[in-house]
């Protein structure tokens, strides 16, 4: 093979390959970045939310011109059994945007976000391939030297490759890098964006133009699914969906659409998308493998990011967020090995260095034992929604039982639902999961 066209070639032009792009560009690299949709975020889909922190070292003063859509500045979890819901919140003024800076995080749509991100990934410099899918990995005595395309002629050498192909790796798990995920280890979560007028939109969600508000929804909202509902303000439209393990929506003999449908028509749901007009509906596999799961990062002349590399943490609905944080230093790595002329899985180990220096395999490792303990103890989503709805609903009826008798009796109904045993040893597993 003769001399490399390209410094580098990212795979992707998702949140990751954009970030990776983007470093490498800034830093004076020539980069190719391939991607298979006819642009960037065509074939892309999220829940929507992005977290400032992590993309801010990529591009400065991001919010300034990102489209993005509302402010996180209050952030819901309910929990619902039958015709009940508990409802927890927390909102801060700190949040917001201001002069001196970004919110904390945005809703954002995939579409033109992407497009937006691979924007300024050309503007420092980096060449967009669209409309073109790579089909393999090219190898030299065991190490990549760049990609195999479906054009014709369709070879691409670079010295080094970055894989930001999100959770289907198809190129990465041909060449031995990773596989494919087991389907109890990979959630489906679908989603429609819903067209509401903003003042309409505002009034039922009580935001005004410069706030928003996020709804994780857990409890029999999924049907027995391992997994929970989300609505997320937008600037007109609400992005509402659901997810769950591939292995559920199997076992349980559920379709997906069937779920999305049940959530949107909950009765603590449908009166604040009622009216709506359904402009999007789509579906996407979240991998949620976690620590143990992770195929290998850094190779010779190779590195994965992102969804591609299993960095995903559900619990905190952290996936953008960890592919923009793991793009950048794929991107640093890389232009420090090439500066070194040292292109060997050491050359480039600064990336592990970084990702093991960050909150990425940190948090990873933290949480490792969440979704296997939750998956063998599927009571624990049953049960709790059930024991919390009740007891709060004994707490708040008024029915000239002396408040005292009500709290015994409150204590007695939940040791009746849950021995104390028992329930301080749900308690004190779930902290030591949920804790680290």
């Amino acid at each position: 093979m003769g001399m490399p066209a390209f410094d580098a070639v990212v795979i992707g032009a998702g949140p990751a390959g954009n970030a990776a792009a983007i470093t490498l560009a800034k830093g004076g690299a020539k980069v190719l970045q391939v991607e298979r949709g006819k642009a960037p975020g065509e074939k892309n889909l999220m829940g929507g939310v992005i977290y400032s922190s992590s993309l801010s070292p990529i591009v400065p003063n991001f919010w300034q011109s990102a489209p993005l859509e509302r402010p996180v500045t209050e952030q819901n979890y309910w929990v619902t059994d039958g015709g009940s819901v508990a409802k927890f919140g927390f909102a801060d003024s700190a949040f917001a945007e201001s002069e001196d800076g970004p919110a904390n995080a945005y809703t954002v749509l995939r579409a033109p976000f992407d497009k937006w991100m691979a924007g300024e990934a050309k503007k420092a410099g980096a060449m967009l391939l669209p409309a073109t899918v790579v089909t393999d990995l090219l190898m030299e005595e065991g190490r990549v030297v760049g990609v195999a395309t479906d054009r014709p002629n369709g070879e691409i050498p670079a010295k080094i490759v970055i894989s930001g192909e999100g959770v289907n790796a198809f190129a990465s798990w041909k060449a031995g890098f990773g596989k494919r995920p087991d389907p109890s280890e990979v959630a489906l979560v679908v989603k429609e964006v819903i067209e509401l007028p903003q003042g309409v939109l505002e009034a039922r969600f009580g935001v005004g133009a410069g706030e928003g508000k996020t709804f994780e929804i857990f409890g029999d909202i999924t049907q027995g699914c391992l997994g929970y509902a989300f609505l997320y303000t937008n600037k007109n439209t609400v992005s509402v969906g659901v997810g769950g393990l591939v292995t559920d929506f199997a076992d349980l003999k559920l379709a997906s659409y069937e779920l999305l449908e049940n959530v949107k028509n909950h009765s603590v749901v449908r009166p604040l998308l009622e009216g709506g007009k359904t402009l999007e509906y789509g579906g996407h596999l979240i991998p949620e493998g976690g620590y143990t799961s992770l195929p290998p990062l850094v190779s010779d002349g190779f590195l994965m990011t992102g969804d591609a590399a299993l960095m995903v943490n559900a619990v905190h609905r952290e996936g953008s967020n960890f592919a923009f944080a793991s793009g950048r230093m794929a991107g640093e790595a890389a232009l420090e090995a090439i500066a070194s002329d040292d292109l060997s899985a050491k050359g480039l180990s600064g990336y592990r260095t970084r990702l093991e220096d960050s909150f990425i395999l940190k948090d990873l490792k933290s949480y490792e034992g969440v979704f296997p303990f939750f998956r063998s103890r599927r009571d624990i989503m049953e049960d709790y929604p059930a024991i919390m709805t009740d007891a709060l609903r004994s707490l708040f009826t008024v029915d000239g039982t002396a408040k005292g008798q009500k709290k015994k009796d409150l204590v007695k109904a939940v040791f009746k639902a849950k021995r104390p045993l028992a329930l301080l040893s749900d308690l004190y597993k779930m902290w030591r999961v949920l804790g680290k």
